[in-house]
């Protein structure tokens, strides 16, 4: 109950800032974690148990985004399409079903890069560029393509992130002295980043 509680908590934020900041100047720059926090826990969580996440997670989507001005049929769309892909993400990677992520192996980080940077956004092409490009055009789909892209990038950053996180013994394996050159290339690219805008490399 606790960590479904947190779970909440931690989507409907997500949820509210996407929604947020979507509508400002630089929403398609924008890194969507929500998936990818969602993601996170259906990797670590036994499947008899992804129902409740799922129902706690396509709540808390449609919360957030209410409480962010988001319109309710638009947070109901988005919210049901999250849920199909994360699942269908999740199901991809459970095989078999005991197996938990291992994003230190060559071998399921390659797995999980092909679902979450090319399958998830092939589908998602596949599915919906044909209902985007026809009432609006070409225009549409640029923007369409900008929001599939953050969609990715946002599952690969966020998901490994979540999933070391949420993880018992991940406190116990932290050695600063060892790390310590990957802050300091975060706190680098965050300067490079933000501040300038003339070259865009803000996913970084």
């Amino acid at each position: 109950a606790v960590r479904l509680a947190i779970s909440f908590l931690l989507i409907a934020l997500a949820s509210a800032l996407v929604t947020f900041l979507a509508t400002e100047e630089e929403g398609p720059g924008l890194i969507l974690v929500t998936n990818g926090l969602l993601l996170g826990y259906l990797l670590l969580a036994p499947r008899w148990n992804w129902p409740r996440y799922l129902a706690v997670s396509f709540v808390a989507q449609i919360v957030g985004g209410l409480l962010a001005g988001g319109h309710w049929k638009l947070m109901l769309f988005v919210a049901v399409w999250n849920i199909v892909q994360v699942t269908a993400a999740a199901a991809l990677l459970r095989q078999p079903s005991r197996e938990l992520p291992r994003f230190t192996e060559r071998s399921y980080l390659l797995r999980f890069l092909a679902v979450a940077f090319i399958a998830v956004p092939l589908t998602e092409a596949i599915a919906f560029l044909p209902f985007v490009y026809f009432p609006r055009g070409a225009t549409s789909v640029v923007a369409y393509l900008d929001w599939s892209v953050a969609d990715s990038l946002g599952i690969v950053v966020a998901t490994p992130a979540f999933v070391a996180i949420f993880r018992r013994h991940f406190r116990g394996r932290v050695n600063p002295r060892k790390n310590w050159p990957y802050l300091a290339l975060v706190v680098a690219a965050s300067i490079a980043g933000f501040s300038q805008s003339e070259v865009p490399i803000f996913f970084l």
